[in-house]
């Protein structure tokens, strides 16, 4: 994945996901004041920006669907740089690349996500005429299949990284760049799903729903739904990248020396070369498997202060 490239298509998701947020909010006002009249839909759109914060929570989640499309595919692309030939042999992976890059399966699972988010959304009502309370039921719908639809891709990541956790690599894996830029991409978007989670839960939340029946009161508590299934998946997911390229990297490494000792064999230097040779080989690739574990850690920090400071401050003001 080029860095160009990957710039582009993240500022792309971003402006794109604020522009459909901005035409659903003006086409809900056109159609609220051909409808009824033009305060009601003054007064609906207030509350879409102000207290539901559509243009915040949308925006976050469109753009985070646009990107799991334009970015996750180059998960592939990275894992075929750094182990070409391994892959092509293992029909695990083939397959689980398959589903992440085809379209059909992700547009049935946007689909089913929508038609849930729908049916809660239904129970709980938000304020207003039914035109009004479909008006937002739909948007928070789209948000839910967003985030359907981003779980699956990393769902498909996460088996595609499975597939090759046991595989023997054939080349020094310390001399490509493709898994530090890898690992660097799945703890950049599991953050920002993360932030999304979080962003979506918290304005949901603070609404106040319609709640008609006993039954809509025993759902209204699944509006926490989307963080609590998300923070525990994401989090260990951020982790799991690290471990099996390490993993990889070891067998690399321990491929690397034998391969030396086989050519210090075949040399005709002193023992002492050969082991010194050897020592100094060896303090090579241990130096440079540290230094890549050191740059894949270093942004971990700053991303869990923000979570950590995120999920206290949103736990005092539902509290409170």
């Amino acid at each position: 994945m080029r860095t160009s490239g990957g710039f582009w298509s993240v500022l792309f998701s971003f402006w794109a996901a604020l522009l459909f947020c901005i035409a659903y909010a003006a086409v809900g006002y056109f159609l609220l004041s051909a409808m009824y009249d033009q305060r009601t839909a003054s007064s609906t759109i207030q509350v879409f920006v102000y207290q539901y914060r559509g243009l915040v929570a949308g925006t976050a989640c469109v753009a985070l669907f646009l990107m799991s499309i334009l970015v996750l595919r180059t998960v592939p692309e990275l894992i075929e740089q750094a182990l070409p030939d391994e892959v092509s042999e293992q029909a695990d992976y083939r397959f689980w690349r398959d589903r992440l890059l085809t379209g059909r399966l992700g547009l049935a699972q946007f689909g089913t996500y929508f038609v849930g988010g729908f049916g809660i959304y239904s129970l709980l009502e938000f304020p207003g005429e039914p035109i009004v309370h479909l008006f937002f039921a739909v948007f928070t719908a789209l948000q839910y299949s967003c985030g359907g639809f981003i779980g699956r891709k990393l769902w498909c990541v996460g088996h595609l990284l499975r597939s090759i956790e046991h595989v023997d690599p054939k080349s020094d894996l310390l001399d490509t760049e493709a898994f530090p830029r890898l690992i660097y991409l799945v703890n950049i978007f599991t953050f920002l799903t993360l932030l999304m989670t979080v962003i979506h839960t918290y304005f949901h939340a603070k609404m106040d729903y319609v709640l008609g029946s006993e039954f809509a009161v025993l759902l209204a508590p699944l509006v926490y739904l989307p963080m609590v299934l998300a923070l525990p998946v994401v989090v260990l997911f951020n982790f799991y990248p690290r471990m099996v390229v390490n993993r990889l990297y070891l067998k690399s490494i321990r491929q690397r020396k034998q391969w030396l000792a086989d050519k210090m064999a075949e040399s005709d230097e002193s023992e002492f070369a050969k082991h010194k040779h050897s020592i100094d080989y060896e303090k090579y690739l241990t130096e440079e498997f540290r230094y890549r574990q050191r740059v894949a850690l270093s942004e971990l920090p700053v991303a869990l202060t923000i979570t950590v400071a995120l999920i206290v401050t949103i736990a005092r003001v539902l509290a409170s």
